[in-house]
């Protein structure tokens, strides 16, 4: 799997959560509510250091699109370009974070 590597595309954050915890939950890797507090399942310590950047991202993006519109998953591309391929690799073996 590719390394996350940040470049020049990349949106310059002006805003961050309002906090941010780690907990045992299934099957959702994250979470962001409303009021922008972000939470991320524990196994995902487990994965490789793409997806965990992935996933971190997914959720910082829904700080600004609280859904999975077109415009949520541009935004997570412009962020990581090759986020299809880290999708797709928890889809086929997050479960085994699990064992």
């Amino acid at each position: 799997m590719a390394p996350f590597t940040p470049n020049d595309t990349q949106v310059q954050w002006e805003l961050g959560p309002v906090g941010v915890s780690v907990r045992n939950f299934k099957p959702r890797w994250g979470s962001c509510d409303k009021k922008g507090q972000v939470a991320f399942n524990w196994n995902i310590i487990k994965a490789p250091h793409a997806v965990i950047d992935y996933v971190v991202i997914h959720e910082l993006c829904h700080l600004i699109h609280p859904n999975h519109s077109q415009d949520f998953w541009k935004l997570v591309s412009g962020n990581d370009s090759l986020y299809a391929e880290r999708k797709k690799w928890l889809k086929e073996k997050g479960f085994e974070l699990f064992q």
